[in-house]
């Protein structure tokens, strides 16, 4: 029981190292990608709804330490975006390779509303065309990542008995 919550803190540490080092480094839309998203998604759909969201929260909250920004800042949307499909992967059947893309899509596009909001609202910056430049690209390879991220994991890492 143990192991397996070391592997997935290695996990979650391995993905925030690569999204903040490496990611930003790719060209074309793979720059786009953010694999603390598909990491929290992923989780979400294997372990549920309060698991997803602790994960989404733990991610967040690493996250902004990392970066330095304000604390918070990714940890709301990554903690209501795992809650949310947490809640929702008990809904659907997940076996197939089409709701994990779909799930990918939807929480990406919410995810990056959520971002777009907070950083409005309470930092009043607005970014109005960036939005929409950057919003169908982030959906496209969050969407295309986290169906191979789930098919990688969902098997190692089993079912919430087994956290």
């Amino acid at each position: 029981m143990w192991v397996r919550r070391l592997f997935l803190a290695m996990l979650l540490l391995l993905f925030i190292v690569m999204q903040v080092a490496v990611v930003p480094r790719l060209s074309g839309w793979l720059r786009f990608l953010d694999l603390v998203l598909v990491f929290t998604v992923t989780a979400a759909l294997i372990f549920g709804a309060w698991h997803g969201a602790a994960f989404g929260a733990a991610s967040g909250m690493l996250l902004d330490i990392v970066v330095g920004g304000s604390l918070g800042f990714y940890t709301f949307p990554l903690f209501f975006t795992g809650y949310f499909v947490g809640g929702a992967s008990r809904l659907v059947y997940k076996d197939t390779i089409f709701i994990p893309f779909l799930v990918g899509i939807i929480s990406s596009a919410g995810y990056a509303t959520l971002l777009w909001l907070l950083a409005g609202f309470i930092f009043r910056f607005w970014l109005l065309g960036a939005y929409w430049t950057f919003v169908p690209r982030l959906v496209v390879m969050n969407g295309l990542m986290v169906p191979i991220v789930y098919a990688a994991f969902s098997r190692i890492l089993g079912k919430r008995e087994n956290l």
